[in-house]
């Protein structure tokens, strides 16, 4: 289920990519990046208006939403690491394949395609990665595709020069490069359990 979750944000990096990037040719740069600021404040606020907190049982002990004490965990330390290096490299492939689309000599618009595939990519990838990683164990799992990842970026990225190729790596690495994402919870939730999830998730995130 946390890779079904995970995978609308590949859903909204799609739709995000393709509306982007013909809004740049209407419009302008400038234009563009006013609505999807304005876009980004209305869904956020939308979403802040929608949370709401699990009532809480009287046998249900209070527990902390941040605990610093955390960071002395070794097996903690392990996940922020993980995190850490998965998601520098994420963010370079969602923000930086448009523009090195541009840099092989593609058209702007064959870059906002790239990413959008990327992120068809995990659109696809979330769900079955959860759902093996349920089966054969989720840190195996999980490592096994952030290093596939890795593999991807220096088998097919590096020398991908041409638009097909590009468009090939963009899907399978889509796959396999938000895996943190989607399985971070379910990660910690075997190594500090689940009572300590909460707190321990507050962490990871900041």
């Amino acid at each position: 289920s946390s890779g079904i979750a995970a995978s609308g944000a590949g859903l909204g990096g799609l739709a995000y990519n393709l509306a982007a990037g013909r809004a740049i040719q209407t419009m302008g740069v400038q234009t563009t990046y006013r609505i999807l600021a304005f876009c980004a404040l209305g869904s956020h606020l939308v979403s802040s208006l929608l949370l709401k907190d699990r009532p809480r049982s009287r046998a249900q002990p209070r527990q902390r939403t941040f605990n610093h004490r955390d960071l002395g965990h070794f097996e903690v330390l392990l996940v922020i690491v993980w995190g850490i290096s998965t998601d520098l490299g994420y963010i370079t492939l969602l923000y930086s394949l448009p523009n090195y689309a541009s840099s092989i000599g593609l058209s702007p618009q064959q870059g906002s395609v790239a990413g959008a595939i990327l992120n068809l990519g995990l659109v696809l990838g979330r769900p079955v990665v959860g759902y093996i990683s349920d089966t054969y164990g989720r840190i195996t799992i999980s490592m096994a595709m952030t290093a596939s990842c890795a593999i991807l970026c220096l088998a097919i990225w590096i020398p991908a020069h041409s638009y097909a190729l590009l468009l090939l790596f963009a899907v399978l690495c889509g796959m396999v490069c938000g895996t943190f994402w989607g399985t971070v919870a379910p990660v910690l939730t075997d190594v500090v359990g689940l009572n300590r999830l909460p707190s321990t998730f507050g962490m990871v995130c900041l």
